[in-house]
């Protein structure tokens, strides 16, 4: 299959918003245990060399919110994860101001509301959520509930948010560890593989 990073010359940005959720609902059928390990596949064939295809889940905590993260693709610019809790969470989604973020709900139910919102938003099974940058919202992973999620902008603007909650509260640095060691290695992979198709070109 083509790269798409060939199909889009001259764009800063490897990832399409509307491809993951493509992939995303083309294995929304599949129990939960066979539709992550099957977007995972179908992500590795539509984006050959960049996709992660057996993540390691890693806990995370920020904006009070508890879930646990499989990182598929990281670099200065965009991530793609699979997030979410089997037994629920919620709280503040973070206000990214140069970052838009991108989710599909795979499993369970999402409940999002923005100030001056008197009653919550519901997402299901297959719906998208934007949150725009600048943008926050509560939420709340009901029960329980994963998602696909995918950041476009710069992404080390996150990590003080994605972090603080482990620094200053939960002081699991096992989990703080393996973020920044996880992240850190999509980065430079991200970063030779750039490089090596400049040179090719």
């Amino acid at each position: 299959m083509i790269s798409l990073q060939r199909r889009n010359p001259g764009n800063r940005y490897v990832f399409e918003p509307e491809v993951l959720r493509e992939v995303a609902h083309s294995h929304l059928d599949l129990p939960l245990e066979e539709m992550i390990p099957a977007i995972t596949r179908e992500l590795a064939e539509r984006y050959p060399g960049l996709i992660e295809t057996e993540p390691t889940w890693f806990y995370s905590n920020a904006g009070g919110t508890m879930g646990q993260v499989a990182m598929l693709y990281a670099s200065l610019r965009e991530y793609v994860i699979f997030f979410g809790s089997p037994i629920g969470s919620g709280g503040h989604t973070g206000r990214y101001r140069f970052v838009d973020d991108h989710s599909v709900v795979l499993d369970g139910e999402m409940w999002y509301y923005g100030e001056g919102d008197l009653r919550r938003t519901e997402y299901r099974q297959g719906d998208s959520v934007h949150l725009r940058r600048g943008e926050a919202k509560g939420f709340r992973m009901v029960d329980g509930a994963y998602i696909l999620e995918y950041a476009r902008g710069p992404i080390p603007t996150m990590l003080p948010f994605g972090l603080a909650d482990t620094v200053f509260s939960t002081l699991d640095l096992t989990s703080l560890f393996r973020t920044i060691r996880l992240y850190a290695r999509h980065v430079l992979r991200s970063t030779r593989r750039r490089r090596f198709t400049r040179s090719r070109v």
